[in-house]
């Protein structure tokens, strides 16, 4: 059986192959929720700034993350030659932008493809359960595929509404958890933090002392269900918060880690009571297909539901 298994990273691919499920398993490994996926590039082009993009944020040199990318793309391109194809992914976010992009890629191939996707970790099954969801898969019907499709454009779409907008439309599963969880790593409108820089500022306001990154990382991951952020994704994060002009936490570093220790500033604390003034040092920030800078504010305004551009001028008048 010529078949080809694609899923999210790793450790899904792994627990597939373990299970004793026959087929090359193919791990996507692309965490597309940081930095920038612009509109306007084919997929060979895509793949080059997403590799930019992760060398950027220190996660690889050139080299490996190239190499990493360019492996990918082999197997993934003989897709048009197997006897059966199958995405096996999760409920995350982290997963759902991999699935939009793979099935936006494969509707160009008119070829059939069974999806796999349940509330729940591939990791968290067992070898029989696999087998069991493995054996009950069903081919996805065309117009998934197009749904795909049309998610991915809207994702890398410049005006964050249009992603927004198709909720409610009834596109996948787990399309409106996926866009109302991106709408909220957006900042607010309200006090310019995202939802896991606010919960970060209220776990460091809760002690007096430094907190060690691993306990802060638990307790982020403990308040996201479903959980979509790695390690990394977390720690960049965190470096973006203390290079603001005013940083809203302090890292310390010591050879015994590389993570830091992590506190609150007092302008942390302050922006935990409203204050936004902060944002303009947010420069060359990229959700998908939205770039955020000084002239180019997009704010999620999670009591209208709705996204907003404003001026900097604006904002401080908005509490």
């Amino acid at each position: 059986m010529n078949r080809l298994i694609i899923t999210n990273g790793d450790s899904g691919a792994y627990a597939i192959r373990n299970a004793g499920i026959e087929g090359d398993v193919l791990s996507w490994d692309d965490v597309l929720h940081d930095g920038a996926v612009p509109a306007g590039l084919n997929f060979e082009e895509l793949c080059e700034r997403r590799i930019a993009e992760l060398v950027q944020f220190s996660w690889g040199s050139d080299r490996d993350i190239r190499g990493r990318f360019d492996s990918r793309n082999r197997v993934f391109k003989t897709a048009g030659e197997r006897d059966e194809l199958i995405c096996w992914f999760e409920h995350d976010l982290y997963d759902q932008l991999q699935l939009w992009q793979i099935l936006d890629q494969l509707h160009l191939l008119q070829k059939d493809v069974s999806v796999i996707c349940e509330p729940n970790y591939v990791t968290n099954h067992t070898g029989e359960e696999l087998q069991a969801l493995f054996k009950n898969r069903q081919p996805a019907p065309a117009v998934s595929l197009e749904h795909a499709a049309l998610l991915w454009s809207a994702f890398r779409n410049s005006d964050p509404s249009a992603l927004w907008d198709l909720r409610g439309q009834q596109l996948l599963n787990f399309a409106d958890e996926t866009i109302e969880r991106w709408a909220t790593c957006f900042p607010s409108l309200h006090d310019g933090l995202n939802e896991v820089e606010r919960n970060t500022l209220k776990l460091l306001s809760n002690g007096r002392e430094p907190m060690a990154f691993s306990t802060l990382f638990k307790g982020i991951s403990a308040q996201e269900d479903p959980q979509f952020m790695g390690d990394l994704s977390f720690f960049l994060l965190l470096k973006r918060m203390a290079s603001l002009q005013q940083p809203l936490v302090s890292l310390l570093f010591d050879d015994s880690s590389p993570y830091p220790t992590a506190a609150i500033t007092e302008a942390g604390r302050s922006q935990l009571s409203g204050t936004v003034e902060s944002w303009d040092a947010k420069k060359e920030l990229w959700i998908g297909g939205v770039h955020l800078s000084r002239l180019n504010q997009w704010f999620f305004d999670d009591r209208q539901q709705c996204f907003t551009p404003k001026c900097f001028t604006q904002i401080n008048s908005i509490q």
